[in-house]
């Protein structure tokens, strides 16, 4: 269970992640808003970039686009915890985004023909490009 303020999550499996955070898939508690969700755990003991973790949390509350996940939820581990071999501190902070169902990047153009996947590409770099035009 990932110890955040209210009901606790359950994490279902680590995503991702990169060196200063990790990306978790986790179902909110019995009873709660259906659904999973996409939680981002910052890692590393550098308190100095809490607050700029704190800033993009607050620049997302201001984002509404159809090619960003909405987020739900920011704050701080209540509680040291361990997590498929990881250890996250209390206080370590987090961001709670609507998880957005769909097949894998990998997956998809793994299954697709040569031509697909370089339409496929285009169709990816359209996207995002579009959400970081929404982001900024």
């Amino acid at each position: 269970m990932l110890p955040v303020p209210g009901q606790p999550l359950r994490v279902v499996r680590t995503l991702g992640g990169g060196a200063t955070s990790r990306v978790l898939l986790a179902e909110r508690a019995a009873g709660e808003a259906d659904g999973p969700v996409l939680v981002v755990v910052k890692l590393g003991r550098d308190k100095g970039q809490r607050p700029r973790f704190a800033d993009e949390a607050e620049r997302l509350c201001l984002v509404d686009s159809p090619w960003v996940a909405p987020l739900l939820d920011v704050g701080a581990l209540t509680q040291d915890v361990a997590l498929a071999g990881e250890r996250f501190e209390r206080g370590v902070p987090f961001l709670v985004f609507a998880w957005e169902e769909g097949q894998a990047l990998a997956e998809r153009a793994a299954a697709s023909a040569s031509a697909e996947r370089r339409e496929l590409a285009l169709t990816v770099a359209r996207d995002i490009g579009a959400a970081l035009a929404d982001l900024h």
